[in-house]
């Protein structure tokens, strides 16, 4: 059986008027990354006016699930798309992977499922723990523990915290960072050239996590591979969950190479393409959560 080909000449004219462009000086200030910064989020905050603020179900369970990477005991849980990419299959093939997390509560834990597509999604080599968000991949989960802080807030307040966890030499590591914790003496800085934020306190948390990869013996299932979970205590976390409360929170993931952060992708903040600045990567912006609403499961 023959095998048809396709061949293809194109003619490229005009290579002959390109001309170098003078030198000139480009002056970047702080006031300018300061305003670039801030348009990537009015974007954002443009398109939430537009679209709408997303709610995550947050389901209140009689029985918890098990961190096993095996999600079976999660099917009826209320999924949110993270994102969504297309992936080579051979020479010709493609398939659309979405990257997809849930949250739920039970007795007095909460618990997270992550179906990501990648295996290989928790490559961190886990240097420093305040610095956990920039050595490599990740799960991300962002909470407004405090249902009394305004839903409308552009700024975090005490009980807006960030949670990253992922496994560093074959072991759970785990980041708690709380942005802002009254009576703190000295906080923990985030800097770069032009700007630094602030976190009162960074804790180290892996103790208090259950983490569980899966999803990795049969290849052939795309459905199937990345899977992950992990669960932590909610008096770690400052949280109280009690059936038709709402708070603000995100849920994402890192990507990287095993020693570097390659990209931030989140359920409903998208100004995150940034991946070269600290202060940026450290952050929380309230503004841009989404809604977690707690609901007690039948």
């Amino acid at each position: 059986m023959g095998v048809e080909t396709t061949n293809t000449i194109v003619r490229v004219e005009g290579l002959e008027t390109i001309r170098r462009i003078p030198e000139f000086t480009v002056q970047v200030t702080k006031e300018l990354l300061a305003e670039a910064s801030e348009y990537f989020v009015k974007r954002d905050l443009l398109r939430t006016q537009r679209e709408g603020t997303g709610t995550l179900s947050v389901a209140i369970r009689k029985t918890p699930p098990a961190v096993d990477g095996d999600l079976g005991d999660w099917a009826d849980a209320a999924w949110v798309t993270i994102d969504s990419r297309t992936n080579q299959v051979g020479d010709w093939g493609h398939e659309e992977v979405k990257t997809r997390a849930a949250l739920a509560v039970s007795g007095d834990r909460l618990y997270a499922a992550f179906k990501t597509g990648d295996p290989g999604l928790l490559r961190n080599s886990g240097e420093a723990l305040p610095m956990l968000f920039k050595t490599g991949g990740a799960l991300d989960l962002m909470l407004g523990t405090n249902p009394d802080a305004p839903l409308k807030r552009d700024k975090p307040v005490a009980g807006d915290i960030r949670l990253v966890v992922t496994l560093a030499k074959g072991k759970p590591l785990a980041a708690l960072y709380r942005a802002v914790v009254p009576g703190t003496a000295t906080p923990v800085p985030f800097s770069s050239p032009w700007r630094t934020v602030t976190f009162d306190r960074v804790d180290d948390v892996s103790s208090s996590v259950e983490l569980a990869a899966g999803g990795e013996k049969d290849p052939k299932k795309k459905g199937d591979r990345g899977l992950f979970e992990f669960s932590i205590p909610l008096s770690v976390l400052g949280l109280k969950a009690e059936p038709g409360k709402t708070i603000k929170g995100d849920v994402g993931l890192l990507r990287g190479n095993g020693f570097q952060t390659m990209q931030r992708v989140y359920w409903q903040n998208k100004s995150t393409g940034l991946i070269s600045d600290v202060p940026g990567e450290a952050m929380l912006m309230p503004q841009l959560w989404g809604r977690l609403q707690f609901v007690a499961q039948p």
